[in-house]
């Protein structure tokens, strides 16, 4: 199947489960979306799902892995899937606690000046001197 035949295939699909759903479906779909909220339960058990499934999927792709290496490689294989998402934790745990510094030290210090002593310049504001004599 040619690249033209699967969009065409992909676009009439399309078209037709569009056109043969009844409007009081459309209707009332419609009107589900716009009455939607959000319920603190359902969001904690999204949550609670979601890494129920990680913890699935770090020893499922570890396994994944191993079945297709020998029977003598398998344990360095196992190893590195896990180191590997040792390290990706880590960094995503960098990352997240650096922002949350950086938040807290704005909050706590500030880390930008006020706007009238950026428009007249930090040597100025700070110091009360120029740092170069420019001559105009």
């Amino acid at each position: 199947m040619t690249r033209r035949q699967k969009a065409l295939t992909g676009a009439s699909f399309l078209a037709f489960s569009f056109l043969f759903q009844s409007a009081p479906a459309r209707a009332e779909l419609s009107g589900m979306q716009s009455s939607a909220q959000i319920n603190d339960a359902d969001t904690v058990w999204v949550l609670i799902s979601s890494l129920l499934v990680l913890m699935m999927t770090i020893p499922g792709l570890a396994l994944f892995y191993g079945g297709m290496v020998r029977r003598k490689n398998v344990l360095p294989v196992l190893m590195q899937s896990f180191i590997l998402v040792a390290v990706v934790a880590t960094i995503a745990f960098s990352f997240i606690a650096s922002i949350i510094l950086l938040k807290i030290t704005d909050a706590l210090v500030g880390l930008r000046v006020d706007q009238e002593a950026e428009e007249t310049g930090l040597d100025l504001s700070e110091h009360e001197e120029r740092a170069y004599a420019f001559e105009s």
